[in-house]
This record gives C-alpha cells, sequence and structure tokens, in this order.
C-alpha cells in the first residue's frame, strides 16, 4: 500500500501491450529524433490515456511516452500525448486538451535531463539546475463500453457507436485510476464481437421483430443501444439476471451494460494476518500510528466509499502483558477510529486460534466528503496467533469503485462474463439459450439465406441453455 506520492522515471523501454493484447515493436520512441527514452505506464483502474493523430483523439490502456527532439511528449507511434487545460489556482479544465512541450532549458538555465509523471498524471520536467518543473496534468478518458472500443493497428483505439462517448477526467479523479509504472493485468481494446458455433445439437435463437430465427453459427457483439446482436442485427436471445447476478429463467432479448457499474462502499474486511506469539508488548504508550514503538505489526486495506473513492483502514496489534492478549486499534485515512464502538479491541487466542469475537461490526464513520458513513464489518477469523513472524495475507473486503467494462467472456454453458476496470471479474451478465428440434432438417431457410424459421415439419422446440436437455455446448471466439 503506498502512503506517499511516487514519481514514475523515464526508462528504456522497447515495446508496448496495444489495443490487441500483443505486445509489438515501436520506432518513433527509439529513433535517434528521441531526446528522452520511454516509459510504460498503466492505469491502475478505470481509464485511458489520450493521444492525438493530429486530427482525432486515439485511447491507449498503456502508455508508451517518450520526448522528441522539440520537447513534445509523444507515445511510441509519434501522436501527441494529451493533458487537461490547467485553470488560475490549479483546477483542471476537460473541455480543453492540448499537446505538451517541455522547455528544453529551464528558467535557471538548466537543460532538460528527465521527466516524471506522478500517481495523478502530474507531469514535471527535471533540468540538470535541479528544479521540477510541473507542465501539465495527464488527461485519461472512460466509456461506457469500453470492450466495444475498435483496435487501429496493434497500439491503440478509436471510439465508436458502440462503445459511447468518451467521458474525460484525470487520474484519481472519481471514476478514474491512478497512473502505474509497467504493465498491469492485460487489457485489450476488443472488437466486442464474438464467433460462435454449437458444438453438439441446437440452434442459437434470435429475434427478428417478433419472428424467432434460428442460426448453428453466428456472428454477434453490441450495437449503439447496447443490445446483442447478430451480424444481421437480429436481437440475440436469452436469460437475463436479477440485482443480484442471479438468472432469470425467462427468454428476453439480452443486453450489455449501457453504463458503467456503479460503486460500492465496503461493508465487511476479513483480515488475515498472523501475530508472533512471542513478540513483547511495545516499549512506548500509547499508542501513536507515527511511531512504530508503539506498535507491534500493522496491515493497511484500501477500501472504497459510497461515490467509489479510495480509503485506507489501517490496523494496529499491540502485545499485551496478559497470555495470548493483544489489543487491536485502527485508523481510517490516518486518523485514529473507534473499532467496534471502542477505542481498542481485546482479542485471545488458545493454541493460536481466536476465541475471542470473531465478528466485530464498526462505525458509522463520517468521511467529511459527502459519501455516505462507512459502516463495515471486521472478519478477524483470520487472525492467528503461532510462533511464526508477524504476516499479513491477502485481506478480503467487499468495495469497489466505478467501473467500465474491459472484456467480454462467453463459456462453453453460454453464459456472458464480464470484467470490468475495477477488478471485479467475471460477472455474469445473461446466458445465451439453444434450440433444438425434433426434424432439423425441416426448418426453413429464411430471406437472409443464413438463418431458419420453424416450421411444422420441424416439430416444437426444445428451448434451454447450453449443455442440458440433449442441447450441445457454445464455442465462442472473440474476433
Amino acid at each position: 500500500m503506498l502512503r506517499v506520492p511516487f514519481l514514475l522515471p523515464i526508462l528504456a523501454v522497447l515495446g508496448l501491450t496495444g489495443c490487441g493484447g500483443d505486445e509489438i515493436t515501436v520506432s518513433a520512441c527509439v529513433s535517434p529524433d528521441v531526446l528522452l527514452p520511454d516509459v510504460e505506464l498503466s492505469i491502475a483502474g478505470a481509464g485511458f490515456f489520450m493521444t492525438s493523430n493530429g486530427s482525432e483523439l486515439r485511447y491507449s490502456p498503456t502508455g508508451d511516452f517518450c520526448v522528441d527532439q522539440a520537447g513534445f511528449l509523444i507515445n511510441g507511434l509519434g501522436q501527441a500525448v494529451q493533458i487537461v487545460g490547467l485553470e488560475a489556482g490549479g483546477s483542471v479544465n476537460l473541455g480543453q486538451l492540448n499537446g505538451v512541450q517541455l522547455p528544453l532549458v529551464g528558467e535557471s538555465g538548466g537543460v532538460l535531463t528527465d521527466v516524471s509523471v506522478g500517481a495523478t498524471g502530474v507531469i514535471e520536467a527535471v533540468y540538470t539546475a535541479g528544479s521540477n518543473v510541473v507542465v501539465g496534468r495527464l488527461a485519461l478518458a472512460t466509456f461506457p463500453s469500453s470492450q466495444n472500443l475498435a483496435a487501429e493497428g496493434d497500439a491503440v483505439c478509436r471510439e465508436t457507436l458502440a462503445s459511447g462517448v468518451a467521458r474525460r477526467g484525470v487520474a484519481g479523479q472519481a471514476g478514474f485510476g491512478t497512473v502505474a509504472q509497467g504493465t498491469l493485468a492485460p487489457f485489450a481494446c476488443e472488437h466486442g464481437r464474438f464467433d460462435a458455433q454449437v458444438a453438439g445439437e441446437g440452434y442459437f435463437v434470435l429475434n427478428n421483430a417478433g419472428v424467432s430465427h434460428y442460426d448453428a453459427s453466428m456472428i454477434f457483439g453490441t450495437d449503439s443501444l447496447s443490445n446483442y446482436v447478430d451480424d444481421h442485427g437480429y436481437r440475440v436471445s436469452g436469460y437475463a439476471v436479477d440485482a443480484n447476478g442471479t438468472i432469470i429463467p425467462a427468454i428476453v432479448d439480452l443486453t450489455a451494460p449501457a453504463d458503467p457499474m456503479a460503486p460500492v462502499a465496503t461493508s465487511s474486511i476479513a483480515l488475515v494476518v498472523n501475530l508472533d506469539s512471542d513478540a513483547v508488548p511495545p516499549p512506548v504508550t500509547p499508542l501513536d500510528p507515527n511511531d512504530p514503538l508503539s506498535y507491534n505489526f500493522a496491515a493497511d486495506v484500501a477500501i472504497f466509499d459510497s461515490f467509489g473513492i479510495g480509503h485506507v483502514a489501517s490496523f494496529y496489534f499491540q502485545k499485551r502483558a496478559p497470555a495470548d492478549t493483544w489489543d487491536l486499534s485502527m485508523t481510517l485515512d490516518g486518523a485514529l477510529v473507534p473499532v467496534g464502538g471502542s477505542p481498542v479491541q481485546v482479542l485471545t487466542f488458545s493454541a493460536g486460534v481466536l476465541t475471542s469475537a470473531a465478528s466485530i461490526s464498526s462505525g458509522p464513520y463520517p468521511l467529511g466528503n459527502g459519501a455516505e458513513d462507512l459502516v463495515m464489518t471486521l472478519q478477524l477469523a483470520g487472525v492467528t496467533q503461532t510462533s511464526a513472524a508477524f504476516s499479513a495475507g491477502p485481506s478480503i473486503q467487499d468495495g469497489y469503485t466505478e467501473g467500465s467494462v474491459t472484456a467480454t467472456h462467453i463459456t462453453t454453458a453460454g453464459e456472458i462474463r464480464l470484467d470490468y476496470s475495477n477488478g471485479r471479474s467475471g460477472v455474469l451478465q445473461g446466458q445465451l439459450v439453444l434450440a433444438r428440434f425434433p426434424v432439423s432438417g425441416a426448418l426453413a431457410l429464411s430471406a437472409d439465406g443464413e438463418t431458419y424459421l420453424a416450421t411444422a415439419g420441424a416439430g416444437a422446440p426444445v428451448v434451454d441453455v447450453p449443455g442440458t436437455a440433449g442441447l450441445g455446448e457454445v464455442m465462442a471466439t472473440a474476433r
């Protein structure tokens, strides 16, 4: 967990992961015209870097940036990196985008030697005289359906009707991630379309203005209204999900999310910590989070409020004189807060296993930013005391920020599952259905020449999800 701002030094890197997910070699940032070599950046969370090809904006999930001989910040394709306009007082003007040119010589006469990019996208030019000059702040964009961005070449994406219009912002703003060094999880600008076939018995079910069509293979994706459609524009039929993500077994026209996933405040934190049974009480009392001599061990957990804004809950463990006894304290964004209504919760153990309360309700915690007060349950069953050294495993919390779709997956059972920029993955959006006819050879070819229509001779269809009722499985490949 980062507790202080960080800077990303410009490093020499020769490739980037593009919209198609393939690593490519770029030339603009390794040519003789480059003044400063490049760095590979990513966005931790939602957002795309913005560049301009001279006439139109382009978007990329990674930033392969360098400085040319004229001082312009460019990406590996030579496109101008975009920054937001800055108003008096430092506020950003999202309606104004510009390329950024770094002065080659600073006001003190120093020569430009380096560039740093902070977690919030602030760009600083570094000069030999030792002074840093802020030259701008990176512009980011999110989309209602980013999986429908179109790949242009292998390195950038362009907006489409199906992706929705770009929403501009800056790193760290609600709904946008932060800038990180290197490449994070793979992130492709997908076409949002699939080649799908039925392996075994059955046909996909399509709705053409109220008339059912059937097809053993189809190309499908989403239209500008977020409907799942095949390449004839027929609506794809299946089962939708309710607000809890549970399949509703009634055939409907399937739709993709039209809006970003709404943020959810953290309501539960499950701590996974081992406390050293050989520890002695800390020499300093009372607890001071800024004094490591006042506690034995601390663990940080990133949590979210109802706006999707991140906060840090820190947990401090202090060994006490009675055997197998510890005090648990908590800070929220650095300020001490009660735990379960008390300044300190006493934890007790027997044979390494927690014997005090394994679940503690805490809060409400006012945040002062207009978000709802945080109310959380601390799950402590994962806190143990053994002779091993202090350690903290991956604690689990259930909150998340706003997220846009980053990838779509179709399972063999026909489930449509979505990955989001906020880390939520495999979220069930719906399930395709298949139809099987007693006499499939009696189906009639429709006017489009590719799909089929039911006939009396074909018999009444059995319609169910793939892999059931004698139906085959779905084999889907992203285009």
